[in-house]
């Protein structure tokens, strides 16, 4: 075929017409089916129509999506076998390819789809790229022409339908939804599980914070000390946490602070130390003699920034409070008094000192 470019893209397969002794290429090599590569082979391009007549090393286009029909050259059978001719049907339509006016036509080879003898006519179903050969058929010694119609380039006129699978398998919807719903139903999961209910196309996700305590969170802190009965969540700028406190005053719910009675050992009042997450308490004072109050066991700390001490004076004697050594109360570390009668201080811890409200 001087003027037009082959490739190797395909495997040249030939099968023979038993009928007539020919043998015939029916799975050609890829023909260069550009419009330009054709041109400059020398074929010539043209556009054709319902009822038209293929002429001999013409390029034919076909771009419609009405179903038409056309004739193969009119030949005789000497001398013109080996006339060739090209079909690309660019559209959507079929077109029809009649050889009944040839004197002796048949169409032998088709679409690869075999051998079909006497057939006067053929359908092309699909877009593609076809090439039409006269070769010669002897019947009882009889010569005839027949038209053998080939696929130039037959991958274009197939789907996957038409080829079995391999180890990549193709895309489906219900393949892709079994896919991803195994990657979510598969591996390891904390607090939240999913289940795929296939026939409605779903993936459902359940999430459960049964495993989980409050003392996950990042912000809070439940370990270091365990809260008690009555305690609620504070937060504690020291620590940037929340942690279980005593909760006190606001007028509405919540808990009210302890009221503890002082109890002097010679004329000495000692407080106990408080438990972690006291916000307030008030201790009443009855000393029967000049005292202390000595806060040696209650030390201004991060731990207890914000922390209250009320104290209430029911009796006209004197009460020095004084601070652990080293620590000072308003800047003074030999403590402050408690002079009049029912007289009330209340200090507060600043982290590492006291002052008074």
């Amino acid at each position: 075929m001087a003027g037009v470019s082959l490739t190797t893209n395909d495997q040249i397969v030939f099968t023979a017409d038993v009928s007539g002794g020919v043998v015939q290429a029916t799975d050609f090599i890829v023909i260069d089916n550009t419009e330009s590569g054709l041109s400059n082979g020398g074929l010539t391009i043209a556009s054709i129509g319902n009822g038209g007549t293929m002429q001999s090393g013409i390029y034919y286009l076909y771009d419609g999506s009405n179903n038409i029909s056309i004739n193969v050259p009119s030949v005789t059978v000497n001398p013109k076998i080996g006339v060739v001719t090209y079909l690309r049907i660019r559209g959507t339509g079929q077109v029809t390819l009649n050889a009944s006016g040839v004197a002796g036509g048949e169409f032998i080879v088709y679409a690869d789809s075999g051998v079909s003898n006497g057939v006067k006519s053929v359908v092309l179903t699909k877009a593609g790229e076809y090439k039409l050969v006269c070769t010669r058929r002897t019947i009882s010694g009889t010569v005839y022409a027949q038209w053998d119609v080939t696929v130039s380039n037959d991958r274009a006129l197939r789907s996957t339908t038409d080829l079995a699978e391999g180890s990549n398998l193709y895309f489906t919807d219900e393949r892709a939804q079994d896919a991803s719903a195994s990657l979510f139903t598969s591996g390891s999961h904390t607090g939240i599980s999913y289940s795929y209910v296939d026939n409605s196309n779903v993936i459902n996700s359940t999430v459960s914070l049964a495993s989980f305590s409050i003392d996950a969170l990042s912000d809070v802190d439940t370990s270091t000390t365990a809260p008690t009965n009555g305690q609620a969540l504070a937060w504690q700028s020291s620590s940037s946490k929340w942690i279980p406190q005593t909760i006190s005053g606001g007028g509405g719910a919540g808990t009210l602070p302890d009221v503890v009675t002082g109890t002097f050992t010679t004329n000495i009042f000692t407080p106990a130390s408080l438990a972690s997450g006291t916000l307030e308490i008030t201790y009443l004072l009855s000393p029967t003699a000049n005292s202390t109050v000595n806060l040696t066991n209650i030390v201004p700390s991060v731990n207890n920034k914000g922390l209250k001490l009320n104290f209430k004076k029911l009796t006209a004697f004197y009460v020095l409070v004084v601070p652990s050594s080293g620590v000072s109360i308003d800047g003074l570390t030999g403590g402050t008094d408690i002079i009049q009668q029912y007289a009330c201080l209340t200090i507060q811890s600043t982290g590492s000192s006291w002052i008074i409200l």
